[in-house]
């Protein structure tokens, strides 16, 4: 996460809680550089990898496949 003082990386969380409709959680953080603190709403997002064929059909990632083919 970057500072939005200093835009350095190096941040960290005081504080998590989840927000009311527990979709999001709200992270109270600290730059570390400056020690200013700041909030932030972060949202985790499910990827779903697929896997585009030779004949352009695409399919749900299988690690199982991937496992039989080796």
């Amino acid at each position: 996460m970057h500072c939005p003082f200093c835009t350095s990386v190096d941040t960290r969380v005081i504080n998590s809680s989840p927000v009311s409709d527990a979709s999001q959680v709200c992270c109270r953080r600290e730059c570390i550089k400056y020690h200013e603190r700041f909030t932030t709403f972060e949202i985790s997002s499910l990827v779903i990898y697929r896997v585009v064929k030779r004949d352009d059909l695409h399919d749900l990632f299988n690690e199982h496949k991937i496992r039989l083919g080796i």
